[in-house]
C-alpha cells in the first residue's frame, strides 16, 4: 500500500468523490508493493486552514459553542479513503491512525485483497460563533424570494447552528451505537468511538443529518429537484459554502411551493421550511392540506407553537 496521502479539511463531495476515483484508476493501472502504512498525525494537530475563503476554524472552540475544545464522541476528524482493484471503500474516524488501520483491515475482508491506496481528507472545524451568519444572508438574497425567506433563514441558521456556527456538531448525541461487527460500520458515525452510547449524526449551520440527505428525494413528486447526493454521505462532506448554499437552495423551492398557491403568504411559506426541518412526512401532510392557516391547525401543537414562536422571532408574522 503506499504512503497515506492526507487532504485539507472541507474538501467537499466533488472532492470525496474524485479521489476515490482517482485511488481506483490509479491502482488498477499500477498495483504497487504492500507497505505498512504512513498514517498522520490527529487533526487537531494540522495547521488551521482558511476553508473556502469564508472562515477559519476558532482556535478556542474549533468544535462550537457548546462543546467549545472538547471533541464529541462520534464526531470525525477525518475522512479515509481506501481503494484497489477490488473497488473503493470510505470509513470515518475520530483519529487518522486508526481510521486507516481499520479501512485497511475491512477492505481486506469485504474483498479478500489489501488496498493499494489510501487517502485522508480531514474534517472541518467549527467557526466562531456568528461566523455564517452573513454568508446566509447573502445565499438567502439571492434567492430574490423577499426579505422574510431571509430573516427565516438568519433564524434558522441561529437557532440549529448555535448562533450561526459553521462546522459546528449537535449539541447532543442521537444514533445508538453498540454492535462490534461489519454492521457498526454502517450505523455509527466514526469507527474509534466509544463502544456504547451514542454518536454526533447532525452537523452545521443548518443541523442537517445523513437521513436528511438521504431522504430528499422522498419530496420529488411535487416538484422539487434535491441536490445529488451520495449513499454513503455525512454532512461534513460539505464544503463551507455548500454548508450554506445547499439546504438554503432546497428551502427556497419549499418556500415558492407553498406561495404558488393563491392566496399564501410569507407565514404560510415559512412555516412551511420549518416543518420540513422536523420531517419530510410533516411537510407533505401540510402541502396537501393546503398549506394554509387549516392546515396549520392540524399540525401537532407542540410542534406549531415551538415554529410560531420561531417565526416571531424572526419577524414573520
Amino acid at each position: 500500500m503506499r504512503p497515506l496521502t492526507v487532504i485539507g479539511a472541507g474538501a467537499g463531495i466533488a472532492t470525496l468523490a474524485l479521489v476515490g476515483k482517482a485511488l481506483a484508476s490509479r491502482s488498477a493501472a499500477a498495483p504497487p508493493p504492500p507497505q505498512r502504512p504512513n498514517p498522520s498525525h490527529p487533526p487537531s494537530q494540522k495547521p488551521r486552514e482558511f476553508y473556502d475563503g469564508l472562515y477559519m476554524p476558532d482556535a478556542g472552540a474549533p468544535f462550537g459553542p457548546h462543546h467549545g475544545a472538547r471533541r464529541p464522541p462520534g464526531l470525525p476528524g477525518v475522512v479515509v479513503v481506501a481503494a484497489g482493484n477490488a473497488g473503493v471503500l470510505r470509513i470515518d474516524g475520530m483519529f487518522s491512525a486508526p481510521t486507516v488501520l481499520t479501512a485497511n483491515r475491512v477492505y481486506r475482508e469485504r474483498h479478500g485483497i489489501a488496498p493499494t491506496d489510501v487517502a485522508a481528507v480531514r474534517v472541518r472545524e467549527a467557526s466562531a460563533r456568528g461566523a455564517a451568519l452573513p454568508v446566509v444572508r447573502r445565499i438567502a438574497a439571492e434567492q430574490q424570494l423577499g426579505d422574510a425567506f431571509v430573516q427565516t433563514m438568519v433564524n434558522l441558521a441561529q437557532y440549529e447552528g448555535e448562533g450561526g456556527t459553521f462546522g459546528v456538531p449537535a449539541r447532543t448525541f442521537n444514533v445508538p451505537c453498540r454492535t462490534r461487527d461489519l454492521d457498526r460500520l454502517r450505523r455509527c458515525t466514526t469507527v474509534d468511538a466509544p463502544r456504547s452510547g451514542t454518536l454526533i449524526t447532525a452537523w452545521g449551520v443548518f443541523q442537517w443529518n445523513r437521513d436528511a440527505g438521504r431522504d430528499l428525494h422522498t419530496l420529488d413528486d411535487l416538484g422539487l429537484r434535491a441536490p445529488e447526493i451520495p449513499a454513503e454521505w455525512m454532512p461534513w462532506d460539505w464544503t463551507a459554502r455548500q454548508e450554506v448554499a445547499l439546504p438554503i437552495g432546497y428551502y427556497a423551492q419549499l418556500w415558492a411551493l407553498v406561495k404558488k398557491r393563491p392566496g399564501r403568504t410569507d407565514r404560510d411559506a415559512a412555516r412551511g421550511v420549518r416543518l420540513w426541518h422536523t420531517g419530510p412526512t410533516r411537510f407533505r401532510r401540510y402541502i396537501t392540506d393546503g398549506a394554509d392557516p387549516s392546515a396549520w391547525a392540524k399540525v401537532d401543537r407542540v410542534v406549531a407553537t415551538r415554529i410560531d414562536r420561531h417565526l416571531a422571532r424572526a419577524g414573520v408574522a
